[in-house]
């Protein structure tokens, strides 16, 4: 995919480098991009299509996740869910990307509903949309100290 782009955030992001990331035997498709944010790299958790109507997101993802053999940690911010980690691919990520932050985007056929203020269980799927699931790894911060 290099030379390709990632549309992503009305953004169009070059992509740099493509990799897998393997971690307990299976492959995430892992593209460093050249982003106008402090987006470094971004990696496929998964994408499925949606068989059926759901509001009840969380639940899907969680099994969803568990048939690919991944553990799904939520979080619970002002009485939504918001999903935190996926293991164990986020051990594989801080191994890869040390001290650097990775956070956890849902988007909903290629956009993030309410450009990424929506919780899980704000979100409704419908027939035929697709779900993606990404880790999103930020450059890393430099410490400068002055003597």
């Amino acid at each position: 995919m290099v030379g390709k782009s990632i549309h992503l955030w009305g953004e169009k992001m070059g992509v740099r480098h493509t990799d897998s990331l393997y971690t307990h035997g299976i492959a995430f498709p892992l593209h460093e991009v050249d982003a106008s944010d402090d987006t470094q790299a971004l990696v496929m958790i998964c994408s499925e299509r949606i068989a059926k109507d759901t509001n009840d997101v969380p639940t899907l993802i969680r099994e969803l996740l568990e048939t690919r053999g991944l553990q799904s940690k939520f979080i619970k911010s002002d009485n939504h869910l918001f999903l935190d980690s996926v293991s164990p691919l986020d051990k594989a990520i801080a191994q890869r990307f040390i001290q650097q932050r990775a956070g956890i985007i849902a988007l909903i056929n290629g956009k993030e509903p309410g450009d990424g203020t929506s919780a899980l269980d704000q979100m409704t799927l419908h027939e035929g949309d697709t779900l993606q699931l990404l880790y999103r790894v930020e450059v890393a911060k430099t410490n400068i100290s002055h003597n």
